[in-house]
């Protein structure tokens, strides 16, 4: 009789073995989160961008139609490490004869600190103006933007960035009347920002391109005493997984469309 215990726990314990590791051997496979690709903005009847990407999900190019008909290409060109370099934008219809050429340069970290924007024209390609500078620096908890015209030695506005752990910019303070021997300039306005807890439109959009209008979430209300009206708000509706297909502020609506991978 004991043996015959002996034997039924055995068993029971042999069975119970094989079934754990059965249990370990079945692996769980998460379904793949979509990849939303920002491929259409419409802003009006006659203003949109579109947006076109390579088989690794690259940004390429953008295509521009104005409320006036006219259609502007961009291109984009990337670096060793993904940063773009350069982006081109020419005339591909319409009467426009402008094209623009915004470079990017990079710290040691990979993080943008100036944008340059030359322009020039289809009858002259080649020769390039300088229009303005951007610069960018950091700290840990916001982000200081300024403004050169041309070929100004020193910038005449400015703006810090306050960031909220999550990204996004919950205060912007701007400054004006920058000289060569003031750089801290005249308080201009402060604006604070709310935001949902939904996903970016730009979400996939490389970050240097987006620079500043990229955050985490998306802003639902904005208050700038300096400005009249000094609050302005804005809804959206969502798709199944958080991306906004519409906002509205005002009396404007812009709608989203993306390309799901």
């Amino acid at each position: 009789m004991k043996s015959l215990k002996i034997l039924l726990i055995l068993t029971f314990v042999s069975l119970f073995a094989i079934s754990c590791s059965k249990d370990n051997d079945e692996q769980v496979i998460e379904p793949k989160a979509p990849v939303y690709l920002l491929s259409k903005i419409t802003y009006s009847a006659t203003q949109n961008t579109k947006y076109f990407y390579d088989e690794n999900n690259k940004l390429i190019n953008e295509e521009s139609t104005n409320n006036n008909g006219s259609v502007f290409r961009k291109t984009f060109k990337y670096n060793n490490s993904g940063k773009i370099t350069e982006n081109l934008q020419v005339p591909i219809t319409g009467n426009s004869t402008a094209i623009e050429k915004l470079t990017y340069l990079y710290d040691s970290q990979n993080r943008l600190i100036e944008r340059k924007l030359f322009t020039a024209t289809t009858s002259a390609p080649d020769e390039f103006a300088l229009d303005y500078t951007e610069i960018y620096s950091y700290n840990a908890t916001n982000i200081e933007y300024k403004y050169k015209d041309g070929n100004s030695t020193f910038a005449t506005n400015r703006v810090i960035f306050d960031l909220d752990p999550s990204g996004n910019f919950i205060t912007a303070t701007g400054y004006r009347n920058l000289t060569a021997l003031d750089q801290v300039g005249i308080l201009d306005y402060k604006s604070t920002s709310e935001y949902d807890n939904k996903k970016n439109p730009l979400q996939n959009l490389p970050d240097e391109y987006v620079f500043l209008e990229k955050t985490k979430n998306n802003r639902i209300k904005s208050t700038t005493p300096q400005f009249n009206p000094s609050v302005a708000t804005i809804t959206y509706e969502y798709n199944q997984d958080g991306y906004p297909t519409k906002s509205i502020s005002g009396n404007r609506t812009t709608t989203f469309e993306y390309n799901i991978k």
